[in-house]
């Protein structure tokens, strides 16, 4: 039984989904509704194997045409290249699946 469907024709203008990221990531503090410094030793391993800094972590909400979407636990990285939501954890906090097909996706309640 879906509860609740979400479609949309693509992530957050300034989001991309990401399959292999752990967590959601942004260089732009403004993305973060509640902030805090990071207080943790992590920094972020980028592909090229470069270590970004963590400066602080926060959380926000994407409104929808239903419920809203939680993105929790989004690292402040300043130096990385691309806002990403960890498909993983948007799902796990939202108890939601998403479907991807070649034009657009759709988020379901589970």
């Amino acid at each position: 039984n879906v509860a609740q469907t979400t479609s949309s024709h693509s992530p957050p203008p300034s989001w991309l989904f990401d399959l292999g990221a752990s967590h959601h990531i942004t260089n732009d503090l403004t993305n973060l509704t509640l902030k805090d410094d990071y207080h943790g030793n992590d920094n972020l391993q980028v592909a090229n194997g470069y270590q970004l800094p963590i400066t602080h972590i926060g959380s926000t909400t994407i409104p929808t045409n239903g419920s809203p979407l939680r993105l929790s636990n989004i690292l402040y990285v300043p130096n990385v290249t691309q806002n990403l939501i960890s498909v993983y954890q948007l799902c796990q906090t939202n108890k939601v699946s998403i479907e991807f097909f070649p034009r657009h996706f759709e988020v379901k309640d589970l």
